[in-house]
């Protein structure tokens, strides 16, 4: 039995450093360490640490071991004195393939039992405002979003692939916006023959909403404002 591919959902710093680990508390699946010397995984569940493994060019670490490695040693590169920040390359796991990463954690004595938890980014934000964005007329789906993940969602999309999308086009609408000297970007609208997409600011966060084409942008854009002035 191996470990499930799982789907790439991007890369991230050492989450033991900064407020890294924050961002854990929504995502489930494989932290996969990217080094020249070093090579291992934690194994997350919404920011508990499941199962985790680690080796270098010495010996191999399991479980609390592995974890207490990644939290604690220095990392220089052989031979060098060169200190460098590790990263991390983020496999997202469905239910199933958690559970199977899990068996497989289990039967290799990668269990740990020295848990961190996180809250997701969004723990002060109030559900209320957003399940009011998705009682608009045309709403389909509406999530708050950081770095690419989803936060909060309501409604019905792939929250996953929508969060991704839309941090890719939040970054360069913030590029675009900084090219032609209109410094604060306020919001973002994507519109197709049957969906449109609006991307807007959302306190620490940034919400995205998902309509169908005859939704109503001054209404919408009502709401949005009604909800970012609520979290001021």
């Amino acid at each position: 039995m191996t470990l499930p591919p799982g789907k790439y959902s991007g890369i991230v710093k050492n989450p033991f450093q900064g407020e890294s680990f924050s961002k854990l508390g929504t995502f489930r699946g494989l932290l996969e360490l990217r080094s020249p010397a070093e090579k291992g995984f934690i194994l997350s569940e919404y920011g508990r640490v499941a199962g985790a493994y680690a080796r270098d060019s010495d010996e191999s670490f399991r479980g609390d071991e592995a974890l207490n490695y990644f939290r604690h040693h220095g990392r220089v590169l052989s031979g060098e004195e060169q200190e460098f920040e590790s990263e991390y390359i983020l496999r997202s796991y469905s239910e199933q393939e958690f559970q199977e990463a899990l068996e497989f954690c289990m039967q290799h004595d990668l269990i740990t039992t020295n848990e961190i938890s996180s809250e997701p980014a969004a723990a002060s934000h109030d559900d209320g405002g957003l399940r009011s964005i998705l009682k608009q007329p045309g709403v389909i789906a509406v999530m708050a979003f950081f770095e690419g993940f989803a936060v909060k969602s309501f409604g019905d999309a792939d929250f996953e692939q929508v969060a991704a999308i839309a941090e890719d086009f939040l970054r360069a609408g913030k590029r675009i916006s900084t090219d032609l000297n209109k410094e604060g970007l306020t919001q973002i609208l994507l519109e197709s023959q049957n969906r449109k997409c609006i991307i807007a600011p959302y306190g620490d966060l940034n919400i995205c909403l998902v309509t169908t084409a005859e939704a109503n942008l001054g209404m919408l854009r009502l709401a949005i404002n009604r909800i970012q002035t609520e979290l001021k």
